[in-house]
């Protein structure tokens, strides 16, 4: 090869080096990952990682999350939940999800919860806000240690994805571990324990102004 010709491959190495060097730092800097890899991993915007659950759910039908019950409502649990345990199943963070698999021309339903509060007994109130597709359901303050029913709406008009499926949002911004309290060394951020849910649809046998109605959305069955 030529002296004079020398240079210019070097130069020409040196650029295409510096490209490669480029391409990977854009790589580093915004990888072709999900939306939910980045909220939890990258940017630490959600704890919620996204677990493909069938949502399965017979109208009516009361599950608990409790023992051996634990497994049938995994089929519910999206995201935001430690696995079930004999007393319930804990929501970890400020953000969780149930799926249910419901039909498109389904009635108005109502979604009875049993919840318990994480730290309410040391004056740690739980703020819990329930949404579904950017429609707020119901603002709950849980702030005593005592396990309380909750009814919430679900409107028909709730968007189902391309499944059927329908996502319920549990936001909770007071989430806090048991290791911030005091309690032990547990280190995630607890809210609600999940202790029951039933999904399912006023008759005429079962009213929704019957004795069971709430006063008003969220309040005590």
């Amino acid at each position: 090869m030529p002296t004079a010709l020398r240079p210019q491959l070097y130069y020409a190495i040196a650029a295409l080096l510096a490209l490669a060097e480029l391409a990977v730092l854009a790589i580093a800097l915004r990888p072709d990952v999900s939306d939910t890899y980045r909220a939890r991993y990258i940017t630490g915007s959600s704890n919620c990682w996204l677990t493909d659950v069938s949502g399965e759910v017979t109208l009516g039908e009361r599950i608990a999350a409790t023992g051996e019950a634990g497994a049938r409502i995994s089929q519910l649990l999206r995201c935001g939940w430690l696995a079930p345990q004999p007393y319930g199943t804990w929501s970890t963070g400020a953000e969780s999800k149930l799926r249910f698999q419901l039909e498109p021309d389904r009635p108005d339903l109502l979604l009875d919860l049993e919840l318990l509060p994480f730290g309410a007994d040391r004056g740690h109130p739980q703020q819990v806000t329930i949404s579904s597709g950017g429609v707020q359901l119901a603002n709950l303050v849980l702030d005593r240690r005592l396990t309380v029913a909750r009814r919430i709406p679900v409107p028909a008009t709730l968007p189902l994805d391309d499944a059927g499926r329908l996502e319920i949002d549990f936001t909770i911004p007071t989430a806090v571990s048991p290791r911030q309290l005091g309690v032990n060394d547990f280190p995630a951020p607890l809210g609600i324990r999940l202790v029951s849910l039933r999904l399912w649809a006023p008759t005429a046998a079962e009213p929704v102004d019957g004795p069971a109605r709430p006063s008003h959305i969220g309040t005590a069955l």
